[in-house]
């Protein structure tokens, strides 16, 4: 059987589409112009279309060449047989493309060169690209670079070595959105084994990532307040507790109850209830802060850890702050609630070294505090609650020391030691209480700066100490150096401003005025306490470096500073004259102190021989028992003024 040049172009079309096409798309649009064949090669509709489902059903290849060979030379018989095999095949071919363009599953099929040749309609909704915008594109476009190199190289090696490959990958949709899918890739190979496409199935795992989040999310979380369930507590406490066994720190466990909660549920309803408890778990979130984490196990019991705690006294005082904040009015549509509180409170390691025991002792604790009668705390240990009770006796005690005028100002002379005489004084506080007497500065001044009371204490003494030396001026008195403490909180908060505003409410020289400050507050902010330091010294008022030698100062920083004075330690003057450590410890800061051209004060100077060697070394002045202790502002007066006469 001859076959013409016609038949030859004719079976290289059909062939060439084939074999550069995909398989469903391509099977459609040539099933579709099989009219178009007829036309164009004088053949038949019916004889084109039976070529194409030949050819397409890999069957029947000699009949269809014969059959186009007979109806281009004219000889078409008016009967050509075809069985129904071959139109079974053709129907075989449409489910086929029916699969691919309506699958769930997204497909993409490459050529051998790893370019797009086509992709199915799933493929456009799962990644926002059209047929059009990929065909002959690399499939590298939707990476999404969050694979390395070394991911593609092994999915290659596996392709080569197995011809397939599957694996969860995340891809790049066409708004640039990120997602993940599971990836199936297999190798099409012909006869010769020859590679002709890679053919890539994915499905979107975006809905399956998501809901196996929230499971996950649901097993550590509470579902009405969203705070973490006991299994998620439990599991952030034993990773505290690993922590602080590690640097070995204390942790806090809290056990809250709000008090009378039921009432409400069964006065409002559990709608208010819940709306109750689910404000509750916003602020005890807001009051925590980011450091520790809230829980809810049920009802109305919350636990709250600090995963750091440095004393009893924290948890104390968080505690309180917790309470609080529970004890805010909570407006709730039409009603205004009033709620307290009860707390037990367990301490890692004294109370416990694992999450159930501290959890069952916070549990008892709680159940002491609701026996004391509600509205309060508890340490599981006694001996806790004894402390922090005393402690929160002596807070609110120094709370109300001011208003109810229980500070008393008191006054120790500095002199210069070459000829004795008074140059200046420093002004200290003492807090007389009307029921334990003399409270010494060790045992408040701490709990002040915690508390923050320092800063309305710190303004009190500044004020006072300004008014008392402004009555000795405007009794004729010759100045005096008037020398003021500082604690770290003033210095960080408005401290020029408000010294400057002392100094214009009293009408003080600010010349006179000298401020101390520790060497550790200024090495808190170095770069902070220089701005500070320049602005009072802008102002006229003098600095002061207060225990000099006891910190961690910086040479290169002390250089810096704009300060006038370094003030030696009694730490250093009480082994004098005997102690080498001593002894050269002192004369090393007295001349550091002049080739920085500082003055230098010994402080705590109690005998006459530490006053001997003092001045034989250089320093220039002192102050302590050895002249006189601290005194009130009228013995003060009495002091300097037998003190004037002695030194005439």
């Amino acid at each position: 059987m001859g076959v013409n040049d016609k038949a030859h172009r004719l079976l290289r079309w059909l062939i060439t589409g084939l074999l550069s096409g995909a398989v469903g798309g391509i099977l459609a649009r040539w099933w579709g112009h099989s009219s178009e064949l007829a036309a164009r090669y004088g053949l038949e509709s019916n004889l084109a279309s039976f070529a194409v489902i030949s050819l397409m059903g890999g069957v029947g290849g000699v009949l269809v060449a014969g059959a186009i060979c007979f109806a281009i030379r004219g000889r078409q018989a008016p009967y050509f047989p075809i069985s129904g095999a071959y139109y079974r095949q053709h129907r075989q071919l449409q489910l086929a493309s029916r699969v691919f363009e309506c699958a769930n599953e997204g497909i993409m099929i490459t050529d051998a060169n790893n370019r797009i040749v086509a992709v199915n309609q799933a493929f456009t909704r799962i990644t926002g690209y059209t047929p059009e915008a990929v065909i002959g594109r690399d499939p590298e476009m939707l990476s999404s670079g969050r694979h390395d190199a070394h991911f593609y190289a092994q999915m290659w090696a596996a392709l080569a070595e197995h011809g397939c490959w599957q694996g969860e990958v995340w891809n790049r949709r066409q708004d640039g959105s990120f997602f993940p899918e599971w990836l199936s890739i297999t190798e099409d190979r012909d006869d010769q084994h020859r590679l002709q496409h890679y053919i890539a199935t994915f499905s979107d795992l975006t809905e399956r990532k998501e809901a196996e989040a929230r499971v996950r999310y649901l097993a550590d979380h509470d579902v009405l307040t969203g705070l973490a369930n006991r299994h998620g507590l439990a599991e952030q406490v034993r990773q505290d507790l690993r922590i602080a066994e590690w640097k070995g720190h204390s942790l806090a466990l809290m056990f809250m109850d709000l008090d009378r909660f039921q009432t409400i549920n069964d006065s409002l309803g559990h709608r208010v209830g819940d709306q109750l408890l689910q404000q509750m778990a916003l602020r005890l979130q807001e009051t925590l802060g980011p450091a520790g984490m809230v829980a809810r196990l049920g009802g109305d019991d919350f636990v709250i850890l600090m995963p750091v705690v440095d004393s009893p006294n924290q948890a104390a005082d968080m505690t309180r702050q917790l309470q609080t904040a529970v004890s805010t009015p909570f407006v709730l549509g039409d009603h205004s609630l009033l709620m307290t509180s009860s707390v037990g409170i367990a301490l890692y390691p004294m109370d416990g070294h694992d999450f159930d025991l501290l959890l069952r002792n916070a549990d008892a604790a709680l159940n002491h505090a609701k026996r004391a009668g509600r509205d309060n705390f508890q340490f599981f240990t006694p001996s806790m609650n004894a402390q922090v009770l005393a402690r929160l006796t002596k807070e609110n005690a120094l709370r109300q020391a001011l208003s109810r005028n229980e500070f008393r100002l008191m006054i120790q002379p500095q002199v210069r030691l070459e000829d004795s005489q008074l140059c200046g004084c420093e002004v200290l506080i003492r807090w007389h209480h009307p029921e334990w007497g003399l409270v010494p500065p060790d045992q408040f001044i701490p709990l002040a700066e915690e508390t923050g009371l320092i800063q309305s204490i710190g303004l009190w003494v500044l004020r006072e100490s300004c008014l008392e030396a402004r009555r000795w001026l405007d009794r004729g008195l010759p100045p005096l150096m008037l020398s003021v403490n500082l604690s770290a909180l003033q210095f960080r908060s408005g401290l020029v401003d408000w010294v400057e505003q002392v100094l214009a409410e009293t009408g003080y020289p600010a010349r006179w005025l000298e401020v101390e400050v520790t060497e550790s507050v200024l090495m808190e902010d170095p770069e902070h306490a220089v701005v500070m330091l320049q602005a009072m010294k802008a102002l006229g008022i003098r600095v002061a470096l207060d225990d000099f030698g006891t910190g961690y100062s910086s040479l290169a920083y002390l250089k810096r500073f704009p300060i006038d004075k370094l003030k030696i330690d009694r730490a250093f003057i009480d082994g004098l004259p005997d102690d080498g450590d001593d002894i050269a410890l002192v004369r090393l800061i007295i001349d550091i102190a002049r080739h920085l051209n500082l003055e230098t004060i010994a402080e705590g100077v109690e005998k006459e021989d530490q006053r001997v060697f003092l001045l034989e070394a250089g320093c220039q002045q002192l102050q302590g028992f050895l002249f006189a202790p601290p005194l009130a502002p009228e013995d003060f007066l009495e002091w300097r003024q037998q003190h004037t006469s002695r030194s005439k």
